[in-house]
């Protein structure tokens, strides 16, 4: 994750503008020519994809994660991040050495950060295969539903939306009768 000494190149920094980083990794093609840089900043997520035409940059805000995912495939690595909105994936061309560590740095420290915010243990899993190996978490509901929000954010759903949302993950059996009992209760006093 960002190794002692290495620096956001200037059109990574350009992009993300004043946000503090707190870690990120960068793929680079032949002769270390930068190809693409996931960066984790206070409010979330930011990945960055230089194109001819300029940058091309997609900022997820944490409460929004639902699940991230590390692969590395015959030699190459990818890293992507679901929302309910889609999956974004960056694949991280590199030596081993330079790239594979500061990802797996960079996943690790995504999971802890979400399960600092939501109150709860996240579980990684890791599958490894003849020609493949995966690093995969699901971010907790709470996170996204339960009101988990960044310092600055503000909740763009109802209360009564939020309720509803709960009972859906009640209903499915992600959400216990009393987690979703004591989170209604917690919504409907701020009302």
């Amino acid at each position: 994750m960002g190794e002692k000494g290495m620096v956001l190149h200037e059109k990574v920094r350009e992009a993300i503008g004043d946000q503090k980083v707190i870690g990120f990794v960068t793929g680079f093609g032949l002769i270390k020519k930068l190809v693409a840089t996931i960066i984790m900043t206070e409010s979330g997520i930011v990945l960055c994809d230089p194109k001819l035409t300029g940058m091309d940059k997609t900022e997820i805000p944490f409460q929004q994660i639902t699940s991230v995912e590390y692969r590395l495939s015959m030699g190459v690595r990818y890293f992507s991040v679901t929302t309910q909105s889609g999956k974004q994936e960056l694949c991280l061309p590199g030596q081993k050495k330079d790239v594979h560590e500061p990802a797996l740095a960079l996943f690790e420290a995504l999971k802890n950060k979400l399960s600092e915010i939501a109150s709860v243990p996240i579980s990684i899993t890791h599958n490894k295969g003849i020609m493949k190996e995966v690093w995969s978490f699901y971010a907790p509901p709470q996170l996204a539903v339960m009101g988990a929000k960044t310092p600055n954010s503000k909740s763009a759903e109802s209360i009564p939306d939020q309720i509803k949302k709960l009972a859906e993950l009640r209903d499915a059996g992600i959400l216990s009768s009393e987690e979703f009992e004591g989170k209604k209760k917690e919504l409907l006093a701020r009302l």
